[in-house]
């Protein structure tokens, strides 16, 4: 999946189902979400929100990392 890059995070969607945070600056992984079906669409980010959408049909809104 193509990454959404932000000010200070990159997030990462995976076809095993994880939603995966890593800081901008190091790479290190910040956090990652289990969202149960594999990430169907590229990511996007509205505000405060960063949405994915799933295998199964489900549209996922997460709360973004503050920058």
């Amino acid at each position: 999946m193509h990454p959404l890059v932000t000010k200070s995070a990159v997030y990462v969607g995976t076809w095993d189902g994880r939603l995966l945070v890593l800081d901008r600056a190091t790479g290190k992984q910040q956090a990652a979400y289990n969202l149960g079906g594999g990430v169907a669409s590229a990511l996007s980010v509205s505000g405060d929100w960063v949405f994915a959408l799933t295998d199964d049909g489900t549209v996922h809104a997460l709360a973004a990392r503050r920058d």
